[in-house]
């Protein structure tokens, strides 16, 4: 081993582009390139039994959601959450909170179909 140096990565252009720099074959690259976004977002507001799904379904995933300690027993009605994952899981995240509203009485349902949404709203930036 010669050197290790960090390197930032924001886009899947440049995503793309070091993965093709290690010699990788091309049909890698889009597989690889989604996991190499790290991407951490701030949720503000979401009510408690949303935020404790959001982070189980996120540890699921292997990202992670950071809520406040009174989300677990719901002693308040909202928490704020950090939420920190790649790319690909995040997406997989929106995905899987999007079906959580099925079945489930509203206003809960909406809560989910409305994070998903903005989930996948916040990530479609990345092509």
């Amino acid at each position: 081993m010669e050197k290790i140096s960090k390197i930032s990565i924001t886009t899947i252009k440049e995503a793309q582009e070091a993965i093709r720099q290690t010699g990788a074959c091309e049909q890698s690259i889009p597989i690889m390139a989604p996991k190499l976004i790290f991407i951490t977002l701030k949720i503000s507001g979401i009510r408690c039994p949303v935020a404790n799904i959001l982070k189980q379904e996120a540890l699921s995933l292997g990202a992670d959601a950071s809520v406040s300690a009174h989300a677990v027993n719901c002693s308040k009605p909202t928490t704020d959450a950090v939420l920190a994952g790649t790319l690909k899981q995040l997406r997989q995240l929106a995905v899987k909170l999007k079906m959580q509203g099925y079945g489930i009485p509203k206003p809960a349902s909406d809560d989910y179909a409305a994070l998903a949404q903005e989930l996948s709203a916040m990530l479609s930036k990345y092509k």
